[in-house]
């Protein structure tokens, strides 16, 4: 489920707002909220009131500097992203940024689809997997993963194209494997991550647009940048969202539900782990849809522990 995102934009130039907010306005993956401050002072204010979700700011600024700005939130540690919009370009200062927990640097002037792709990994809950998957514990005994031919049926099912899925052996992880969409699967009683779900870029493309085909002029832009836009998102969080109830807990026998849909432009601790589950506890395989092309879809169960013996005939 998609929510209003809140942005504080921080900049002493009037006109540098105004062409932010412009450029936030066209960015389609999230609703937005937007709030301006000429400085500091003004921008604590808002935070106090408002609690923004991410603050972007300048960083040649009277009184305070966008650097001290966001010591000052490391400091009161509030739950705010920071991005800066700046000419800066000082290595040894961009460096102490980001060491203090920048989310990006974006040097101005800037075209819009800059902005975009730096905003992107902030609103799409990589993050939120990521601790997720971080926090997970305990013994988890098991999910009944889908064959081939009962995910081709539920795929097929939602769309008007012929669509196959074919096995395929597990990739080993690689960077080059990013950006990607990262599905968590839970248990609705729980709500334990059961499992998860790998969609290359390629298969993000193929899915979305045999879902909605008026994507299919927006692919080359967004092949070209590695992004996903909102549009793309609904349409493989329905798909996804339906690919859940092939998974089963093999005590209950319930099916699990969909907890969250990110777009991962880089990679976190636990993604190597993923990769390296064994092929017991994982279905992957190419996802082609006649007329469209393909891409790789992977469902790997989160299980820890020993897995369940296997009875001999």
């Amino acid at each position: 489920m998609y929510v209003v995102l809140k942005i504080l934009i921080v900049d002493d130039s009037a006109a540098m707002r105004a062409i932010v907010r412009r450029g936030l306005e066209k960015f389609g993956y999230r609703t937005l909220q937007i709030e301006l401050a000429s400085g500091a002072k003004e921008a604590f204010e808002m935070i106090g009131k408002w609690q923004p979700d991410i603050l972007l700011s300048d960083w040649h600024m009277p009184m305070m500097s966008g650097l001290e700005l966001l010591q000052e939130i490391n400091r009161r540690r509030l739950p705010i992203k920071v991005g800066f919009v700046t000419t800066e370009n000082n290595q040894q200062l961009v460096g102490q940024a980001m060491a203090e927990g920048a989310k990006f640097i974006l040097n101005k002037p800037f075209e819009d689809a800059a902005l975009h792709k730096a905003l992107l990994p902030l609103v799409q809950g990589a993050e939120e997997s990521e601790s997720m998957l971080n926090n997970q514990t305990g013994v988890d005994h098991g999910v009944a993963l889908p064959n081939a031919r009962q995910l081709q049926t539920v795929l097929q099912g939602m769309f008007s194209a012929e669509v196959t899925f074919t096995p395929v052996e597990p990739l080993a992880y690689s960077p080059e494997l990013l950006p990607l969409l990262l599905a968590l699967f839970e248990d609705p009683d729980t709500r334990k991550i059961r499992a998860v779900g790998i969609l290359d870029l390629h298969g993000t493309y193929t899915l979305a647009t045999a879902k909605c085909p008026s994507l299919l002029a927006e692919i080359s832009g967004m092949l070209a940048d590695k992004t996903v836009n909102k549009a793309m998102m609904d349409q493989c969080q329905e798909i996804m969202s339906s690919v859940a109830m092939t998974l089963l807990d093999k005590q209950t026998r319930k099916s699990l539900t969909l907890k969250n849909l990110s777009f991962v432009p880089k990679t976190f601790s636990k993604m190597e782990q993923i990769y390296a589950k064994p092929q017991h506890l994982r279905m992957d395989g190419l996802v082609h849809i006649k007329g469209l092309g393909q891409g790789r879809l992977s469902i790997v169960s989160t299980q820890v522990g020993r897995p369940a013996r296997r009875q001999v005939s």
